[in-house]
């Protein structure tokens, strides 16, 4: 997700495992490969009990897309815009939430 670190150095534990993991499915040995980091994923359809997080957060999403919208994508757009790189490749190997949004369009 949004923020990993490839560098394996930050101080959050998050970023340091996340970019470990991606660094070590980078080394196998894929046709292609590619890395979604997502931001804020919006979920579109919700059914049955959504988690903690996703209940204490989903009412600040309009604040985030008007504040930031690069930082929020939809579960739709981001599901668009993998499949697009699937059916079409893309020219990068780490793709965030701006460019997966523009590819959701195509």
């Amino acid at each position: 997700g949004l923020g990993a670190d490839s560098t394996e150095q930050s101080k959050t534990l998050f970023a340091r495992v996340k970019g470990k993991a991606e660094n070590a499915l980078q080394k196998l040995p894929f046709k292609h490969f590619y890395i979604a980091r997502p931001g804020g994923i919006k979920r579109i359809h919700v059914h049955g009990k959504r988690p903690l997080p996703e209940r204490l957060f989903r009412p600040l999403f309009p604040i985030f897309e008007l504040l930031s919208p690069s930082f929020v994508i939809t579960s739709e757009d981001l599901a668009k815009g993998m499949l697009h790189i699937v059916k079409h490749g893309y020219d990068k190997i780490i793709v965030g939430n701006v460019e997966l949004k523009e590819l959701s369009r195509k």
